[in-house]
């Protein structure tokens, strides 16, 4: 898959513009590009991998959140 790299703790592929694998949630590394594919300033892209990184955070707060709703119901 073009634009993507391995994730180094499950292996899956991986978009190279996310900042966090979506499957196991590790960090991925930083990508270098060539110039040749990214015309111009890549000011943006930096932005859009902070934006990533806050999503991902806001999310898994939910899903833990979730989780601990759940297990209350459970065990009531």
């Amino acid at each position: 898959m073009r634009g993507a790299g391995k994730c180094p703790n499950c292996g899956k592929m991986v978009a190279k513009e996310m900042v966090f694998c979506p499957y196991c949630g590790e960090k991925m590394p930083a990508v270098t590009v060539d110039e040749e594919e990214t015309p111009g300033d890549d000011t943006e892209d930096v932005t859009l991998r902070e934006e990533d990184a806050s999503l991902f955070e806001e999310e898994a707060v939910k899903g833990d959140a979730a989780r601990s709703q759940e297990a209350a119901e459970e065990e009531a």
